[in-house]
């Protein structure tokens, strides 16, 4: 199946790289969308208060936060290479000194 039409039947996992500020609220919009999304991050803080449902950075509704991982469409990871499971990367490190910025990658 091509890359588009993974899109438009929403079976394409989408990767985000960077769980912080931009990159929480960004998972959470895709998974809203319907997508099922790999949130990958270095901070052990960040990866367990959203496998916990838990939001940690104050402009994520915690209700859906929560809802969102336990419906599976939305988990956090240590594990860079589990990321190659996704077509589309976000890559929100990039984002700095208050500017939000992103990268798109195509798997």
């Amino acid at each position: 199946m091509k890359l588009i039409e993974k899109i438009q039947n929403k079976t394409a996992v989408i990767g985000v790289i960077g769980l912080g500020y931009v990159g929480l609220p960004m998972a959470v919009t895709v998974a809203r969308k319907g997508y099922k999304v790999i949130g990958v991050d270095v901070s052990e803080y960040a990866v367990t208060h959203v496998n916990a449902g838990q939001n940690y950075i104050g402009n994520v509704d915690d209700d859906e936060l929560k809802e969102l991982v336990d419906k599976g469409m939305l988990r956090a990871t240590f594990d860079y290479t589990e990321i190659k499971r996704a077509k589309l990367v976000l890559d929100t490190r990039l984002a700095c000194g208050g500017q939000k910025a992103a990268n798109l990658v195509r798997m």
